[in-house]
């Protein structure tokens, strides 16, 4: 799909995040997922505990060996000008978080998309690109060696998290 109707159907800004969600993850995914950003040449840093952290050997061993109670890393990765964000919440998927008012141009939505292919690729699993919070709505589906799938029916105009403000009186 090329830019300009990409951004009408899925980037606009209307105050809700995108996820871009690989389901159906293990712990070997993470590992993998680890080593593809390790390899790559993204920026990547790791936040815990509201400090910047060097990002250990072994990620997936870091994360298992924090205890509950403990603050969620945060890792970011800057793919061109976009940053990509992911929280360790659990094994069972790998969500990263973009917003996107910063894909502004063809040359962020082609990082976001060759991006989205590598960690398809990597991980031998659909890299889904989803409305925030809803990972049943796909946006742009990217599979393994594949062509990305476009879904503009479920663009900007069906995102479920939209955020209105109004003034109090």
């Amino acid at each position: 799909m090329a830019w300009p109707q990409a951004y009408l159907d899925f980037f606009q800004p209307d105050g809700a995040l995108r996820d871009i969600v690989v389901a159906d993850t293990t712990v070997g995914d993470w590992k993998t997922f680890a080593q593809f950003l390790g390899s790559s040449s993204y920026e990547i840093s790791l936040s815990f505990g509201g400090q910047e952290r060097a990002l250990p050997e072994d990620i997936v061993a870091f994360l298992q060996a924090r205890g509950a109670d403990e603050e969620v890393p945060v890792l970011s990765i800057t793919v061109g000008r976009l940053l990509v964000q992911t929280w360790f919440w659990w094994e069972k998927s790998i969500d990263m978080t973009i917003c996107p008012n910063e894909v502004t141009d063809r040359e962020q939505y082609g990082a976001l998309l060759r991006f989205m292919q590598e960690v398809s690729d990597a991980l031998n699993k659909p890299a889904v690109l989803t409305p925030g919070d809803d990972e049943a709505t796909p946006l742009i589906r990217m599979v393994p060696e594949g062509a990305p799938e476009f879904f503009p029916e479920n663009g900007a105009v069906a995102s479920p998290t939209r955020w209105t403000f109004s003034r109090r009186k």
